[in-house]
């Protein structure tokens, strides 16, 4: 008999978190309607860099120079470069570098924010000293500087751009996670774990990691937009992704530097869709935060809407 009845526990967990999913993705349409159109608007950019290959209608090395430089035109709705390659098919090929560092530099920025500001939130002592002065020595150092130092000793690419950049990142978000770990490392739940001998691992994963989740989608969101334009400024000063792939500060850099004045529109259409990305990034982060986070609700309520006083009748003003 006690079988069924864990299937339907299970069964029930399941719809009641189902359940709370759609709520929020409700709340979400409802109270943060710019917030969800930016979400939508990265969300196209992230399957136009998915399905780069099927939507360009030109290759990478597909090049004439007998093409160089024309306007924008039916044939060519964004013009060519300066070697005859199709815009259009550039920008495609670039959505799919910038959203693959953003997403992987981020993930990245989550995982090292959250080994270093778990140990330092739940050791404390001397470990956590050590490991804050570092962030403060690190952190008073201008971060292009650190970026450039390191990427001209790594050399420009992909994967060094990522590891660059996310281990950048983790280490100054650590704080972000350590403030979160000491304010829940006393609660009860903890302390009871700790008395009937739970190992230190269990705990940080069972009981202090699932409190972290909000506040890492929040800085995965917010960060997202921060590594795009990141990228793209290592790009544009020659330390980021290398030739042929196309990158959007890249081509700011080569073509838009060089042509700007004759070819407007080489600078012109990378430098929209950085800021398309980077403006949807950092408004979905900042309305995920406004509705997950309650303290920044302030008395607005559980929906975010201030109720209003009903009037005094004349029996309740007598």
């Amino acid at each position: 008999m006690s079988q069924p009845a864990e299937i339907t526990g299970v069964g029930t967990g399941a719809a009641t978190r189902q359940h709370r999913l759609w709520e929020l993705l409700r709340r979400f349409a409802r109270e943060k309607r710019i917030g969800a159109i930016s979400g939508i608007l990265v969300l196209l950019f992230l399957l136009v860099g998915i399905f780069a290959d099927l939507l360009a209608p030109y290759g990478l090395r597909d090049q004439e120079l007998s093409r160089r430089l024309l306007p924008p035109s039916a044939e060519w709705p964004l013009g060519t470069d300066q070697f005859g390659r199709d815009q259009l098919s550039r920008v495609i090929h670039g959505a799919r570098v910038s959203m693959v560092v953003g997403i992987a530099s981020s993930a990245l920025t989550i995982v090292v924010a959250m080994a270093l500001g778990l140990l330092c939130g739940y050791w404390g002592g001397a470990f956590d000293l050590i490991v804050q002065r570092f962030v403060d020595a690190w952190l008073t150092f201008p971060w292009l500087f650190i970026v450039l130092t390191v990427m001209s000793i790594l050399g420009p690419g992909l994967l060094q751009v990522i590891l660059v950049l996310g281990i950048s990142s983790g280490i100054g978000n650590t704080r972000t996670v350590r403030s979160v770990v000491l304010s829940v490392r006393e609660a009860m739940y903890v302390q009871s774990a700790r008395a009937v001998g739970a190992a230190t691992f269990r705990i940080l994963w069972r009981h202090i990691a699932p409190e972290l989740i909000a506040p890492m989608i929040v800085l995965f969101t917010v960060s997202l937009g921060g590594n795009i334009i990141a990228e793209a400024t290592l790009s544009f000063l020659g330390y980021g992704i290398p030739p042929p792939q196309p990158s959007w500060g890249g081509m700011l850099s080569i073509e838009g530097r060089q042509y700007m004045l004759q070819a407007p529109w080489l600078a012109f259409w990378p430098g929209l869709c950085l800021a398309l990305v980077v403006y949807g990034a950092n408004m979905f982060g900042d309305a995920l935060r406004d509705l997950l986070d309650p303290r920044l609700r302030g008395g607005a309520g559980r929906f975010g809407t201030t109720r209003r006083a009903k009037p005094l009748t004349p029996t309740a003003r007598a």
